[in-house]
């Protein structure tokens, strides 16, 4: 049998050849068998579909780049949105999994059609219904995750667990599961950097869930996510970092932007939350059972048809240092409502165009300093 060349091979749907070169393309599968760690594999644009629980499993450290041109020679030209890759799960089993310490790469590959019923993953649930990754450093670059789902269970389009992987310049949309649609993480520290997150639902966490984590969640996009808490982000348990993002225009009960439920030193940074909805509490933020701080935030245009328009607290003890609250309408129409069990403290605050800049519920407490108020409009 012809091996492929040492380090690049190259594959093409319905490829026949067993050299997985340029000029002769292999299938997909033959060329994970073929590769080892180190190499990478070219996959000519098309669509790729699989047998068993997913469409690939990886277990060793290689490169998946995806949108080759299929020139039999010459150099080698890669643009995944001319020519996508695309990783088709049937709607009947994951599209990737990937488990071990190992450090794999999938770069400019679409996953779609992700179904991971009944494939567990995680203690008593389903989880991971496009991508799947235990342990691994796995860097997911420039990829398009759509339309998968784990109903009933967790992660629907990747699921994260004990993991240090990267995760950059994705577009993650219309993804749905029960906890975390678009992506789930238990413990591990990821960087989830410049990702755009559209359209996802879940009961928890229409975007992304964390949990028992420390992950890194910068200079990304959440727009029209949906879920009953967490419109766009959920935190459970967690010490992660949410910093530079753009929050907008997500949905939820609680939190149409943010939910947050326990963790011991969260920190929320420099991210604009604007126009997001919670029909229960919470337009821009619900903060509950935690310490969480918050620099530098604009809160702006949420709305909520109960308490807290603009962020709701209860049993919580949140810091809020240098952040701009303006015009968060509706319900009791507070740019802060500060409920049962929790002390606020607030420095070098703004907080202008609201029916109440303030609401403290009968023993909590909140403390200002340098603070601007307003009823007029700002900006």
């Amino acid at each position: 049998m012809a091996l492929a060349d040492p380090g690049t091979l190259f594959v093409k749907p319905g490829g026949t050849s067993t050299e997985c070169s340029q000029a002769n393309p292999c299938d997909l599968q033959t060329a994970l068998v073929q590769a080892q760690d180190g190499d990478a594999i070219y996959l000519a644009g098309g669509t790729y579909a699989g047998t068993g629980a997913a469409v690939i499993t990886l277990t060793k450290s290689i490169t998946l780049y995806g949108g080759w041109d299929g020139s039999p020679s010459g150099p080698v030209v890669r643009d995944p949105d001319a020519h996508p890759s695309v990783l088709d799960g049937e709607g009947a089993r994951r599209v990737v999994y990937i488990t071990g310490t190992i450090a794999p790469v999938l770069d400019g590959l679409v996953v779609t059609n992700g179904n991971a019923a009944g494939l567990g993953g995680y203690s008593t649930y389903d989880a991971g219904g496009g991508i799947y990754v235990s342990q691994a450093e796995a860097l997911i670059a420039n990829c398009t995750i759509v339309s998968n789902t784990v109903p009933g269970g967790i992660g629907g389009g990747i699921f994260l667990v004990a993991s240090n992987a990267r995760l950059e310049n994705n577009l993650i949309i219309s993804n749905t599961a029960t906890w975390g649609g678009g992506i789930r993480v238990i413990s591990g520290s990821p960087l989830i950097r410049r990702n755009r997150f559209h359209g996802n639902q879940a009961s928890f966490g229409g975007g992304l869930y964390l949990m028992w984590s420390h992950a890194t969640v910068e200079d990304n996009v959440f727009q029209g996510n949906e879920a009953n808490d967490g419109g766009a982000i959920y935190l459970s348990a967690d010490t992660s970092t949410i910093a530079g993002n753009h929050i907008v225009g997500n949905r939820a009960n609680y939190g149409g932007g943010i939910g947050l439920n326990s963790g011991t030193y969260l920190i929320i940074s420099g991210n604009v939350i604007l126009s997001n909805t919670a029909d229960i509490r919470g337009g821009g933020i619900i903060i509950r059972n935690n310490d969480t701080r918050l620099y530098n935030n604009v809160i702006a245009r949420n709305e909520t048809e109960g308490e807290g328009a603009g962020v709701y607290v209860r049993n919580a003890f949140p810091v809020f240092l240098h952040n701009t609250i303006v015009q968060n309408t509706g319900g009791d129409g507070a740019g802060i409502h500060v409920g049962v069990g929790a002390s606020a403290a607030l420095t070098n605050t703004i907080i202008v165009s609201h029916t109440v800049g303030i609401t403290v519920t009968a023993g909590s407490t909140a403390t200002l300093q340098a603070t601007l108020w307003g009823r007029g409009w700002l900006g």
